[in-house]
């Protein structure tokens, strides 16, 4: 851990950091499921692309990437309601208006996801999850047509493709849909996990503002690293524009801070670390917007 880091943390109640850590765990305990149910569904369509190859067929196989990122998105918000630090006693009163934590049961259809989204956040599940599964299906149809005709034809003429050689560039096509897929899943991770958070969090008046935490080491961006223990007002304009995440990959948290902790009000108070005092460097073109 950096020494920044370690000097933020120290700043820091128990409770708190213990949030922190478990919000990691559970981010990355996430990333990891949605990255080995890619590539079981990739290392799925590549077999199966080669065998409609081998069998002459025309058209690569369409798959659906929705009900796997909805469930993906499930997961990372159920993490989001489930990790929360704990406060003070004394702010019991305050915290009256705390929604209700969602249902335990993992929905067993996109359908049932959306109901459970709807009762969460109000509104049904944003059309950039669509989107987004499309661009991973797209990416892979474009991927895999390119050799699909070169191969097909070929193989059609009698021209030397064994099923080894179908296969090798086969695999060379889905891993570059799997790397974008999985820059994909890691990204969400981050924004409904941190969006859980914050929709925890919005009608409990203990909690006033967010401190933003960033992983730092050699992959840290600039964008994260200039917001490293800022402090933003909860509800305001840049806070919701600055929400992690703050580009593709991002891997910073949000961690909500109470006045009526004594720590959290020492930096609450603390006006350098304050973001409308500060000027990170600003976000990619058109993110968040």
């Amino acid at each position: 851990m950096c020494n920044s880091c370690k000097q933020l943390l120290a700043k820091l109640d128990e409770p708190t950091i213990i949030y922190l850590m478990r919000g990691e765990r559970a981010a990355a305990k996430i990333e990891q499921k949605g990255f080995a149910k890619i590539d079981r569904v990739l290392s799925e369509l590549e077999d199966q692309a080669v065998r409609d190859l081998m069998e002459g067929k025309e058209k690569p196989p369409e798959p659906n990437f929705t009900p796997m990122l909805l469930e993906i998105i499930y997961q990372a918000m159920q993490a989001g309601f489930d990790v929360e630090p704990r406060l003070p006693k004394n702010t019991a009163k305050l915290s009256a208006g705390k929604p209700t934590k969602p249902p335990i049961k993992i929905p067993s259809n996109p359908k049932e996801l959306r109901l459970w989204w709807d009762l969460v956040r109000h509104f049904k599940a944003p059309p950039r999850i669509q989107i987004l599964a499309d661009k991973i299906k797209w990416a892979y149809i474009r991927k895999v047509q390119s050799i699909w005709t070169k191969i097909g034809e070929d193989f059609r003429e009698g021209k030397v493709w064994n099923q080894s050689i179908i296969r090798e560039e086969m695999k060379k096509i889905v891993g570059v849909v799997r790397s974008r897929a999985h820059t994909i899943v890691a990204t969400e991770t981050t924004r409904y996990f941190n969006q859980a958070t914050v929709n925890y969090y919005a009608k409990n008046s203990a909690i006033t503002h967010y401190l933003f935490i960033a992983v730092r080491d050699h992959k840290t961006t600039p964008w994260c690293k200039t917001r490293q223990g800022l402090i933003y007002e909860k509800d305001s304009a840049v806070f919701i524009k600055e929400q992690p995440p703050c580009h593709w990959r991002c891997r910073s948290r949000v961690v909500p801070l109470s006045p009526f902790n004594p720590k959290h009000k020492l930096l609450i108070a603390d006006k350098s670390i304050q973001r409308k005092n500060n000027k990170p460097a600003p976000l990619p073109e058109g993110w968040n917007e």
